[in-house]
């Protein structure tokens, strides 16, 4: 996904919707879309755009044709940090949903570039961490391992989805989860950037599989 700030005369952009914010009324309304395709993520800036809420399903697929382009602020690099965004209001939104027949976007992200747990002891407050694990505990938190263990908290749509979808055992990859530390112990929580899947379609996962069951008797250090 590159974009400039300068606009060209026909492109699009294509993505997965992996964000959106609730609606906020002031003496606008805003809201906010982020997507993902093979390379990136961008935010979607979204004024006045009511009607359009509920075009915008987290998961579809999108094509932006000739958005219009602005430099992203502090704001939206909480959301990703891509140095601009797509600004759409009443006279620029031209954006189609797409069958999944129809792209390339895959569900899991290809650039997603996890580290081990263990490495997590090595990484400063705040930075954003992308790990796969396994999943040996579901609560008010969950805790993965792999080698290592460390506790993950969920706040906001992350517990309801949770709760739906991930039961013990499963492999889960989370991207982007802000790393925070309390006792000298470090833990994992998500954050508005932050996304998860559950079994992706990764060798990382059949991997894992075949590690805990033979590890699963072992009591694992925790970060």
């Amino acid at each position: 996904m590159i974009v400039t700030e300068k606009r060209v005369t026909i492109y699009s952009v294509i993505g997965r919707i992996i964000f959106k914010s609730n609606i906020i009324r002031k003496k606008v309304s805003i809201f906010t879309v982020k997507i993902r395709d093979n390379t990136d993520t961008i935010n979607i800036h979204c004024i006045n755009l009511d009607d359009s809420y509920g075009i915008f399903e987290l998961n579809k697929v999108v094509k932006i044709r000739n958005p219009f382009i602005g430099k992203a602020n502090n704001t939206d690099q909480t959301l990703c940090k891509h140095h601009y965004r797509i600004n759409f209001d009443k006279d620029n939104k031209d954006f189609t949903s797409l069958e999944e027949s129809d792209h390339d976007i895959p569900f899991f992200p290809l650039q997603i570039s996890p580290i081990a747990i263990k490495k997590i002891v090595k990484k400063k407050v705040k930075d954003l961490i992308s790990v796969f694990g396994v999943v040996i505990q579901r609560d008010d938190a969950i805790t993965i391992v792999e080698s290592y263990k460390v506790k993950c908290n969920l706040w906001n749509n992350f517990v309801t989805e949770v709760e739906k979808n991930l039961n013990l055992n499963d492999v889960i990859a989370l991207q982007d989860f802000q790393l925070s530390e309390y006792n000298s112990s470090k833990y994992l929580s998500s954050c508005l950037s932050s996304q998860y899947f559950i079994n992706p379609q990764n060798p990382k996962t059949n991997e894992l599989y075949d590690w805990f069951k033979k590890n699963v008797e072992t009591n694992f250090k925790t970060c």
